[in-house]
Formats: C-alpha cells, sequence, structure tokens
C-alpha cells in the first residue's frame, strides 16, 4: 500500500469518526479516488488534508468533506445521470461517477475543462464527459434532463439561476 493510499484511508476515517458523513457509498468513493492526480504536484503531498488548494484559472479543488457532504445530500441510487457544474480538475466529477449511472461536468474555463478531460480519460472514468462551457445557457446542448445537479457552490450559494431546472425526477439539486 502507498503513502496515498494509507492517507486516503486515513482521511476516510477521519470523517467517519468525526460522524460528518454518514453515507457508506461516499466514504467507499473517497477512499477509491486518488485526489493526488487532481491536485497541483506542488500540494500532492498535502492531497489528503481535509481543505481546499489552489488549482489553474484562480480556482481551487474543494475540500474533500465539502464534496463528501454534497454528494451525500443528492441521495444518488446510482442510476442517475447528473450534471455538475464547475468541474475544475475533475476530483468531485470522478467521485459523482462512482455513484452515478453518468456525470456530465461543465466547465466555463477551456483550460481546466481540457486538463479535467484528459485526467479523467487517463484514469478510466468513460461514464463522465467534460465540456467547456463559456456561458451557462449553453448547458441545454448537453442533453437534458438530467437526474440531479450539482455544484459545491451550491452548499453556501444558489445554483446560477440562467440554468435550466435540470430535475425530472423529483431529486434536489446539491
Amino acid at each position: 500500500m502507498t503513502d496515498f493510499e494509507l492517507q486516503r484511508r486515513a482521511l476516510v476515517q477521519q470523517l467517519r469518526e468525526r460522524g460528518e458523513i454518514h453515507s457508506e457509498r461516499v466514504l467507499a468513493a473517497l477512499a477509491k479516488v486518488a485526489r493526488e492526480r487532481f491536485v497541483e504536484a506542488a500540494h500532492s503531498e498535502q492531497a489528503y488534508e481535509d481543505r481546499p488548494f489552489p488549482i489553474t484559472c484562480e480556482q481551487t479543488i474543494s475540500q474533500p468533506y465539502i464534496v463528501a457532504r454534497m454528494l451525500e445530500l443528492m441521495e444518488l441510487s446510482g442510476e442517475e445521470r447528473a450534471l455538475e457544474v464547475g468541474c475544475g480538475s475533475g476530483y468531485a466529477s470522478a467521485l459523482l461517477a462512482q455513484l452515478a449511472r453518468e456525470v456530465v461536468t461543465v466547465e466555463r474555463h477551456a483550460a481546466l475543462a481540457d486538463a479535467a478531460r484528459e485526467r479523467l480519460k487517463e484514469l478510466g472514468w468513460a461514464q463522465i464527459s467534460a465540456i467547456s462551457l463559456p456561458t451557462s445557457r449553453q448547458a441545454k446542448s448537453c442533453g437534458w434532463p438530467f437526474s440531479c445537479a450539482a455544484s459545491a457552490r451550491s452548499l453556501t450559494e444558489t445554483m446560477p439561476s440562467s440554468l435550466p431546472d435540470s430535475s425530472t425526477t423529483g431529486r434536489r439539486r446539491s
């Protein structure tokens, strides 16, 4: 077992012991996805600290707890076609792909979308489509409707109002 695998397991155990994340499916996804592959090289040794890190385009990779909580709130069964708004490095997309049938992730920064697409392809996440969309209106071209929509910003802010309601099954956005 590598140091990163040990650190990943320790993070999952920490979240479990703090009682912050209760979904075993979400915890299993966290245990499987290699966060060190999604952070900038300068931060790879700290990848499993429960905090955000800067990535390109003046964006951040979200704190693991925040992403895990967002996914837990979605109450996914595994049959969903999910939309993620703001793919960043692709970390949350990879976690979401562990919990949903298909993931489409949109990103306004083409450089981030391109890098995430390449990284996800390299890591074998075939059920994720990373798309660069400079405006949320273009998101309609991704094949609406979706079963659910996710955005880490939605835990503290509302989803962009220009996004159409993606839910056809009554599932809430997270």
